[in-house]
């Protein structure tokens, strides 16, 4: 299953207010057994840059996000990452230009004797090569996306975004073709994908600006001294904005 950050706490059945209610101010890892922390970690290079982040959580109904106790000691790439807080969620993060970044992100987190380490090894880069950007893509023919170099054996996902959210101008009800599903549809990743006609609808308007996202992932072991069901993912993803037509 593709895990989006964003899903999280939708795949824990936490809705943002739970979440929001659940920040406690001044909630850390100092007494928490190791047992007792949920992990997400992410490395997402989106072809520009690298970022790396770890979100810790108490491992309750609640999810209680948790900022590190100041002996905590952890490292991205051998790097103390920066904490932010942003949508009731504290995260620690590193960022780097791509070219800059190697393709496996070592994580260690050293906490009272006990150390969790791990690596999330990106996939391998493509790029795409259609649709162009900010190209027409007529919804009444068939068309052809596609990517380069190819993974055989792999699998990509697929999805679509509109600039002013959810709904507002494209539908993509037709099983197997559900792109706007936060997942977004998997497919073989063979270098290239046929969008049927008539598989993305308009609603209000003829022309609709939008974006197909496509992803790779790879998931690394959840450590077992860690409270269950955490994730460890690494998402290589490219967006292409274009313009839906008849």
């Amino acid at each position: 299953m593709l895990r989006q950050p964003a899903t999280w706490l939708v795949l824990l059945g936490i809705t943002p207010l739970v979440a929001a209610c659940g920040l406690a101010a001044g909630a850390d890892t100092c007494d928490r057994d190791l047992g007792e922390i949920l992990m997400f970690a992410t490395a997402v290079d989106n072809g520009g840059t690298m970022r790396a982040e770890v979100e810790l959580r108490d491992g309750s109904v609640l999810a209680e996000p948790l900022s590190l106790c100041k002996s905590d000691d952890l490292r991205i790439l051998a790097t103390a990452p920066e904490e932010v807080e942003h949508g009731g969620r504290i995260v620690y993060a590193v960022t780097l230009e791509v070219e800059d970044s190697s393709r496996n992100i070592d994580v260690e987190y050293d906490r009272d004797g006990d150390r969790i380490a791990f690596t999330l090894g990106l996939p391998a880069s493509f790029e795409v090569t259609s649709p162009l950007a900010d190209s027409d893509v007529p919804r009444s023919e068939d068309y052809t996306l596609a990517w380069n170099p190819p993974n055989p054996g792999g699998e990509m996902h697929i999805g679509v975004l509109e600039e002013i959210g959810f709904g507002v101008c494209l539908t993509t009800e037709v099983e197997s073709h559900t792109y706007k599903d936060p997942e977004g549809v998997a497919v073989d990743d063979d270098g290239n994908w046929v969008v049927p006609a008539d598989t993305i609808s308009g609603a209000t308007r003829d022309r609709c600006d939008a974006t197909y996202w496509f992803t790779r992932q790879n998931e690394a072991a959840y450590p077992d001294a860690l409270y269950p069901g955490g994730a460890l993912v690494a998402q290589t993803t490219r967006s292409i904005a274009f313009t839906s037509v008849p």
